[in-house]
């Protein structure tokens, strides 16, 4: 049965170091050159996951920002894009902004990826996000609020005091033309609320992926709660130890650790040509 293999990335596939372990990336890789067909689905950017993902052969396509966009990680060919209409663009910085939250925007301008943000406006969050991304090419601060809604936007990612975000959280989350979730940042006391619109998930990333390459069978690997539309179609789904409560509960087994290697240690384990 033609199957495909799709890992999320943090918290399943890569550790704490942001990155694959060396002892996964040989199981991997060896897997690759027998044939298994195996990608990610991320809620990160393309550049991100490439980074995450380095010494990883493959050049499958892959699915980054938590499924608004199906890229070739080697050549950048675009399979499948999931963008805000403009009016939808419009309504959600106005209504973000009336909140005073300032969103960060991904887009796709002119065929690069941008990262915009209003100049002045950082919260604590956001500039530990920043740190982190020094030279990075796609940063691009706006002066003016319109521009954040500029080009095609594949999704909002609001950082900062938990009442702000819950307060367009109950907003958006009633919103039938979006996709959001909310979590507390890492070690932080600070949430992160990102909004996608409705067709920019990892299942529906999953199902075009099967549809295009005419898979018989999907088996996913995954932590978060952002997994679970992909575990909801997956013939198969695998949570790792560290994984939510919710996601362990849909889960046809668990297994190892992320930093563990779990889902290297299984793959080798069940993979057959």
């Amino acid at each position: 049965m033609k199957t495909l293999y799709v890992s999320d990335l943090d918290g399943t596939l890569i550790t704490s170091r942001e990155c694959i372990s060396d002892y996964s990336i040989k199981i991997l890789n060896d897997l690759l050159d027998k044939g298994i067909h195996f990608t990610y689905a991320t809620a990160r950017s393309i550049q991100t996951a490439k980074n995450a993902t380095k010494g990883l052969h493959t050049d499958f396509p892959v699915i980054v920002y938590n499924g608004a966009l199906i890229v070739n990680p080697k050549s950048n060919q675009i399979y499948y894009s999931a963008t805000f209409e403009q009016s939808l663009k419009d309504y959600i910085v106005f209504i973000l902004t009336t909140l005073d939250i300032y969103p960060l925007a991904y887009s796709l301008q002119e065929g690069k990826e941008k990262l915009s943000w209003l100049k002045g406006k950082e919260t604590p969050s956001m500039m530990r996000y920043f740190s982190r991304r020094v030279n990075d090419e796609r940063l691009c601060p706006v002066q003016e609020t319109n521009d954040l809604a500029k080009g095609d936007v594949l999704y909002f990612n609001c950082m900062g005091d938990p009442n702000k975000m819950f307060a367009a959280y109950r907003i958006f989350s009633r919103d039938s033309r979006l996709n959001c979730f909310i979590h507390q940042e890492t070690y932080q006391t600070d949430y992160w609320l990102e909004i996608f619109c409705k067709k920019a998930t990892k299942e529906v990333a999953v199902k075009k992926l099967k549809e295009i390459y005419g898979f018989e069978k999907v088996v996913c690997f995954g932590d978060s709660i952002n997994d679970i539309p992909m575990f909801n179609i997956a013939d198969e789904k695998y949570a790792v130890k560290n994984a939510d409560d919710a996601l362990k509960k849909l889960s046809t087994d668990t297994i190892g650790f992320c930093e563990e290697d779990g889902v290297a240690k299984w793959l080798a384990e069940h993979y057959t040509v």
